[in-house]
């Protein structure tokens, strides 16, 4: 949400951050579905509706058509920030009502259910969440007719435009809580953190003496190819990518077209296909 430039992430992939893939045959997208979920059947509101703010440089997320009361809403114009994309997304929504805003590159791995208990302000125009620390985590609970009154055209990011311009003429909130922060995707490291620290079998290998070089994971997707000599540890290769006979793959993600030769040797890296001049 409210990219200036197409991520290195993206721009390697050739997909949206939202579906780079995770453990289950899950991608970071249906993870944010399956939060939403919760949500729903916590509030006995099975008609909650889940948004995915997009703009024309990152793309939008693919397969969301089945998912339920969920909507991609692409910018208007190229591009809106986030403050300027929530802000077109309450357009005719109730002006009384909230939107939790979320960010998208990123997953909670824990339900909404009590943070949003927490930030439930009921006078609040827009409520900032933070940890205990008073580090921002990248959620808040806004008012809509506060979102409505941000300009209707323009680049306008949320936090360095639309909630000083909130706060001018109404009430922002900080509410600090103990809850886990989201997992950022903003970087590879990042990225394999959050699979490592999520791998299903990290309980059976959790030791406090363990080294961190420990094999928590390998995701391999349908249509990449591996040598069955190749080496993996702790990487994504994703479809379209090859990875030779002996070669050794370590934190990193092997891309469409990436291919990493016969008994070479990558280390955090995206290896990915070169970019045009």
């Amino acid at each position: 949400m409210g990219a200036v430039r197409l991520s290195q992430f993206s721009r390697a992939a050739g997909r949206p951050r939202l579906e780079l893939p995770f453990h289950g045959g899950c991608t970071i997208g249906s993870l944010w579905l399956n939060r939403i979920e919760e949500l729903r059947r916590e509030l006995q509101r099975p008609d909650l509706p889940l948004y995915f703010a997009v703009n024309s440089i990152e793309g939008a997320p693919a397969n969301t058509g089945s998912w339920p009361y969920t909507r991609v809403c692409p910018d208007s114009e190229q591009p809106r920030g986030t403050g300027g994309a929530l802000r077109d997304i309450v357009a005719g929504l109730p002006l009384q009502s909230r939107v939790l805003v979320a960010p998208g590159h990123s997953i909670l791995l824990h339900s909404f259910g009590e943070l949003l208990h927490d930030l439930a302000v009921p006078d609040a125009d827009a409520v900032v969440h933070t940890t205990l620390d008073g580090t921002p985590t990248g959620i808040f609970m806004i008012r809509c007719d506060s979102l409505a009154a941000l300009p209707a055209k323009g680049f306008i990011d949320l936090k360095e435009q639309g909630l000083p311009a909130i706060a001018r003429g109404g009430d922002v909130r900080v509410i600090a809580t103990s809850h886990a922060p989201p997992m950022t995707i903003r970087t590879l490291d990042e990225y394999i953190e959050l699979l490592r620290s999520t791998a299903p079998d990290r309980a059976a290998h959790d030791d406090t003496h363990a080294a961190d070089w420990r094999l928590r994971f390998n995701l391999v997707e349908e249509g990449a190819q591996v040598d069955p000599s190749a080496r993996l540890h702790d990487s994504v290769i994703l479809s379209g990518g090859i990875v030779k006979k002996n070669a050794v793959v370590v934190r990193s993600l092997v891309c469409p077209g990436g291919v990493v030769a016969a008994g070479a040797s990558v280390f955090d890296e995206f290896v990915a296909l070169p970019e045009k001049a």
